[in-house]
């Protein structure tokens, strides 16, 4: 365990909000299973899980960059790349988070109330309404996407 990475784990999750933690989770859908993203409460937590399935190291910090800057945490990759931690053998991203789940954060983080409760509207002949009483349009546009995807 090298003691400089676990300092710019903790860096990392210390500068980083319960709602951004949340976002992390949704990126790494695809990385994890729905079972240990459950258990998820801190970045810590994540980060331990992407590295004991060895997709974050010290060797390879790249998957930590791209999520930061999908979240558009500037200034967070500045400051790991500036300090005394540098990314190695040039790695810049990683490129492992689909662009689908790029694509859905990114429509969540543009979409206002007013455009939330027009997609829920539009949405109440499709899915369930339990379903569409989720606060998100990540949630909503993943159920309806699958749901599509499974039955059409």
């Amino acid at each position: 365990m090298d003691l400089e990475f676990q300092r710019v784990l903790l860096k990392v999750q210390e500068s980083l909000t319960g709602d951004e933690v949340q976002d992390l989770v949704f990126l790494c859908c695809d990385l994890l299973s729905l079972k240990d993203l459950s258990t998820v409460s801190s970045a810590g937590q994540l980060f331990s899980l992407l590295e004991k399935r060895n997709q974050l190291s010290r060797e390879d910090p790249s998957l930590l960059l791209d999520l930061l800057r999908i979240m558009k945490r500037n200034s967070l990759i500045r400051d790991l790349t500036s300090d005394d931690y540098k990314q190695t053998n040039g790695t810049t991203y990683s490129q492992q988070i689909s662009p689908y789940r790029q694509l859905l954060y990114e429509l969540s983080e543009s979409i206002c109330e007013q455009d939330l409760k027009n997609i829920k509207f539009l949405l109440l002949k499709t899915l369930s309404r339990k379903k569409l009483e989720k606060d998100t349009v990540r949630d909503i546009t993943s159920l309806h996407v699958t749901r599509r995807l499974m039955f059409d």
